[in-house]
């Protein structure tokens, strides 16, 4: 299960079962540097220091219908430029309306919605074992990625790990009110005649034709 729609999202900052009062001494400490006049935020200060709880996984996809995940933006950009000629990919954009702050585009419409994106753990949370990697995989024989909770996956022939041993995000394993989306894997022609490896994002199952 992706996508924490939870404690940072909360319209009232009040204490969350995922956070406690951190979202609102967050806050308090901000608007505390703020009315102080300073004109930046110092990392001395332990509210100044971002805390990544989670990464935004961009969802991208090429005209040939291969799909791409990453989790960093550098990547994205690099996948999405022209550098890549006949094999740049396009961003996937959330279905949210424009004038909401995202790490994602936004696009109502967006017709590949179903793949992403989302939001993952950054890390895994050893204390109560509800989280899994998911290692990111390369097959040079069809020039595809795949993404798996089996790091060995990427062994085979013909395929490697991006990173090896280094999981490209983490995953809870239970539906929570942090995660509420299902991540599933599929394979097949969800909207062209190439077959490809991607994820599904909040369906049942994944597409009628994969």
């Amino acid at each position: 299960y992706v996508d924490d729609y939870a404690g940072e999202f909360s319209k009232d900052i009040e204490p969350t079962k995922e956070y406690g009062t951190a979202m609102m001494d967050l806050s308090k400490g901000l608007i505390a540097v703020y009315k102080s006049g300073a004109t930046s935020c110092p990392q001395t200060n332990p509210y100044c220091v971002k805390k990544e709880y989670f990464v935004p996984a961009w969802t991208l996809h090429n005209s040939v219908g291969r799909y791409a995940y990453g989790t960093r933006l550098s990547e994205r950009d690099l996948l999405t430029g022209a550098t890549m000629g006949g094999n740049r990919y396009t961003e996937v954009c959330a279905r949210i309306s424009g004038g909401l702050q995202s790490d994602f585009c936004s696009n109502p419409v967006e017709p590949h919605a179903y793949s992403g994106p989302f939001i993952a753990y950054s890390a895994a949370k050893p204390a109560d074992g509800t989280t899994r990697p998911v290692y990111r995989c390369y097959n040079s024989a069809s020039t595809s990625y795949f993404y798996t909770l089996n790091a060995s996956e990427c062994s085979a022939a013909s395929v490697y790990s991006m990173n090896p041993n280094v999981p490209l995000f983490y995953v809870s394993i239970n539906k929570t009110p942090e995660m509420m989306r299902a991540l599933r894997r599929c394979y097949g022609s969800s909207d062209t005649t190439t077959p490809s490896n991607y994820m599904a994002v909040d369906v049942a199952r994944c597409p009628a034709a994969s």
